[in-house]
């Protein structure tokens, strides 16, 4: 991560967390992606960010049904594991910045599986 990563990490957190105050909820969405693609590019294995974007498209309707229902409950777990994240970035601490992602999408498996179809 280079510092300019951080930083555009830090204003997509930024812009985020206002969104989600203001409950828009796609701009939520495009600024969560923002601020992971700016985690995954680091990589250097664009092939993985290329898979993990074509994915966030499948799914954008039902991460929206999630992200709705969320905010509507007032239910912020959506919405903490980015500030970690971001932290775990500035730090340049690979492994915390793994384990929270894992911890994310994990998060985000458990609450799809709870969604009603």
């Amino acid at each position: 991560m280079t510092d300019s990563d951080v930083e555009r990490m830090e204003a997509a957190l930024g812009r985020m967390q206002q969104a989600v105050a203001e409950r828009r909820v796609w701009d939520a969405l495009d600024e969560d992606e923002v601020l992971l693609r700016t985690l995954y590019t680091a990589s250097g294995n664009p092939v993985l960010v290329d898979v993990i974007e074509n994915l966030w498209l499948q799914c954008r309707p039902y991460k929206f049904i999630g992200a709705t229902e969320a905010i509507d409950h007032n239910d912020a777990s959506l919405w903490t594991p980015q500030p970690a994240i971001l932290e775990a970035a500035r730090a340049k601490d690979t492994k915390a910045a793994t384990r929270l992602t894992r911890q994310s999408l994990a998060s985000a498996r458990n609450t799809s599986n709870s969604l009603p179809l």
